[in-house]
């Protein structure tokens, strides 16, 4: 199977939640994967985490939001990475610098602008997203060719807080 790796937050909130679902379904399928946690940002104060639920083999922390492409280059070739998968990432010059020695790159994308879709196109050979919404964005931006719908799923190790009989369960 493949190497892949994940940039991303890594801390207990939507990013993190979901990348950790997408991790865990990589390794499920027998991918080793590579997580690459920036340092995020809550109410000013930053916030990264490798306890619990978060504490996975192959975790690299990075102490800053802002990551040069250097590192990323680096991370990629000293872990023989085939294809890295970035969640919610604005600098399109990291998936640049990964095509750039050969990796492949797909985006989760959840939010989006309108001037994003030549960047989108030019540095990702897949686009991600579990909401409708982007989904029809994505598709009218024209980039149905690399966009993939994936459904809005919940870890498996979530608990469910609310109703005893719940029709949908949603976290993000």
């Amino acid at each position: 199977m493949a190497k892949i790796g994940i940039i991303t937050i890594w801390a207990e909130r939507g990013q993190g939640i979901l990348s950790r679902t997408y991790r865990d379904a990589l390794v499920d399928l027998g991918h080793e994967v590579f997580v690459f946690s920036r340092t995020g940002f809550v109410y000013g104060q930053p916030i990264q985490q490798s306890d619990g639920e978060l504490k996975v083999p192959n975790l690299y922390l990075y102490p800053k939001y802002e990551i040069p492409t250097s590192a990323i280059k680096l991370w990629a070739n000293t872990n023989g990475l085939k294809v890295v998968l970035t969640n919610e990432e604005y600098d399109f010059s990291l998936p640049a610098a990964l095509r750039e020695i050969g990796v492949k790159t797909i985006a989760y994308v959840d939010f989006i602008r309108n001037d994003w879709a030549n960047p989108l196109r030019d540095t990702y050979d897949q686009l991600w997203t579990s909401t409708n919404r982007t989904h029809k964005l994505l598709n009218s931006l024209g980039l149905s060719e690399i966009t993939n719908y994936t459904g809005c799923g919940i870890h498996p190790r979530m608990p469910y807080l609310g109703n005893k009989e719940p029709k949908y369960d949603y976290f993000h």
